[in-house]
């Protein structure tokens, strides 16, 4: 039997799937993947996989440009969404969470790439 993987890019599918309003849910991935899964081009193969593939939520705080004052991303509502939203598919079968941590040191080993002072400090960019 021929198996199938099923690779969802979470950013975009956030946006398709929900909006700020009413943000996607672990539910709606599932009803995601049962239509993909009920395509009939898959009817002869079984699923391997599914790959959620999404940036970590920015957890630092920076400062405001403009009028000053501290923004604390890792507790805003955003980033809690998607704190549960990862925690939520990673308890879904079949389902593995790719995530991507970009941190400035690999990007300044890139020839050609140059970051900002204020993100070549330890920060963390995700």
């Amino acid at each position: 039997m021929l198996h199938f993987a099923i690779l969802i890019d979470g950013g975009f599918a956030k946006r398709k799937l929900g909006n700020e309003r009413f943000p996607a849910t672990a539910d709606h991935y599932s009803a995601l993947i049962e239509a993909i899964q009920a395509h009939p081009a898959l009817a002869s193969m079984r699923l391997h996989r599914v790959y959620y593939y999404d940036s970590e939520p920015l957890e630092s705080a920076h400062e405001k440009p403009l009028g000053g004052g501290l923004v604390e991303f890792g507790s805003s509502p955003v980033a809690q969404r998607a704190r549960t939203l990862f925690e939520q598919l990673s308890q879904r079968p079949f389902m593995a969470h790719l995530h991507q941590t970009m941190r400035p040191s690999l990007l300044e080993s890139r020839p050609g790439s140059k970051l900002p002072d204020h993100l070549t400090s330890g920060g963390r960019c995700t």
